[in-house]
């Protein structure tokens, strides 16, 4: 807004700048106090600077403010008056507000507030206060709240109407969520998913009763409790390594399996081999395995199965070796097998002989 310097000579008086804002029918307009903010006060309270902005839809009071606090732009619709009030000796400094037009809203007015750091508070009136809120009508108010903080509302010095028809309500609604109506008397529940919206809705009162609807909204944000936050984090922390740590086990499980589900040739069928006894007592070697019988004819049957070997179905009882005749200690001549040992241990007369091609190419 332009700053009154061709008026200087107007500044020794208090003055009252009135700006009269009309919109299209199917349109509302939006005055936006993003730099600074207002402070909205009671009718009969005064701005600390004396410099004070009123707003007014028609013959109904919105409200009165001041400079500097959480409200950053106040949307109306219809024909509306803007005014502010400066005291003698203070100028109207370029910028403090500007005035844009935007869609078209179902309510008296929309406040939009900011709930930041170092200004998680605010306090807020209701049209007309403290008289009675209109007859039948709707008001919005928006909070913006910083992400995983909680938001508590209080409804103060509350009178309500009596109602000829329909029920005096709020409305509280988180972007994304459903609705959640409840009533004036009672218990207003916490917001905890950030940004929200509240719309405060009067019934068709009796006219003739004195009281009407009006009230005092204070609404503080604060950080929200991030214990079942970790909680969940945890717990699904816990499950992941627990499924980590039965994956492994299974993946060692199986190699440990393979490792000794080998076949080998002289064991077809994977016959079980048992391990006996160890006797490792002190001062004794005596180390050995017992294992199970294995069918001699399967020693040598996977040379016969690969071709590996020449088989003979005759074969030749070798006529037996015998030494030289030895003499004994009396001098006597003992004939002693080939193939007899020291310790008396004979093979068989007659053996098996097998050829076994070694000119493979293999």
């Amino acid at each position: 807004m332009q700053s009154d310097v061709g008026f200087s000579n107007l500044l020794p008086f208090h003055r009252t700048f009135i700006w009269k804002i009309e919109a299209d029918s199917q349109k509302s307009f939006q005055i936006n106090f993003a730099n600074t903010g207002l402070t909205q006060i009671a009718p009969s309270d005064s701005c600390t600077n004396k410099q004070t902005y009123t707003l007014r839809v028609a013959n109904i009071l919105l409200g009165k403010f001041c400079s500097h606090g959480t409200i950053r732009s106040v949307t109306i619709r219809g024909h509306e008056s803007f005014s502010l009030d400066l005291p003698a000796g203070q100028t109207l400094s370029r910028g403090q507000f500007n005035v844009s037009v935007v869609e078209k809203i179902t309510t008296l007015a929309k406040i939009s507030v900011t709930l930041e750091e170092g200004s998680l508070s605010s306090t807020l009136l209701t049209p007309n206060y403290p008289n009675s809120f209109p007859n039948n009508d709707l008001m919005e108010w928006y909070f913006q709240v910083p992400y995983n903080y909680k938001t508590a509302i209080k409804f103060l010095n509350l009178k309500q109407p009596t109602c000829l028809k329909d029920n005096t309500e709020v409305t509280y609604r988180n972007e994304g969520t459903s609705s959640q109506v409840v009533g004036l008397g009672d218990v207003q529940p916490e917001q905890k998913q950030g940004s929200f919206s509240l719309r405060l809705r009067n019934c068709q009162m009796d006219t003739k009763s004195p009281d009407g609807l009006s009230m005092k909204l204070t609404v503080t944000a604060s950080p929200g409790n991030h214990l079942y936050t970790i909680v969940g984090v945890l717990a699904a922390l816990v499950v992941i390594f627990i499924a980590v740590l039965l994956v492994v086990c299974i993946v060692i499980r199986k190699k440990t399996r393979d490792r000794h589900t080998g076949e080998s040739v002289y064991n077809p069928g994977n016959t079980n081999i048992q391990i006996g006894p160890r006797n490792n007592n002190e001062g004794s070697e005596d180390i050995y395995h017992i294992y199970t019988p294995i069918d001699e004819s399967l020693v040598y049957s996977h040379l016969l199965n690969n071709g590996d070997c020449d088989v003979y179905e005759s074969y030749e009882i070798l006529p037996r070796l015998e030494k030289k005749p030895t003499s004994d200690k009396g001098g006597n001549d003992i004939t002693v097998s080939l193939f007899q040992s020291e310790q008396e241990h004979m093979i068989p007369n007659s053996y098996v002989e097998f050829i076994v091609d070694n000119n493979t190419d293999d």
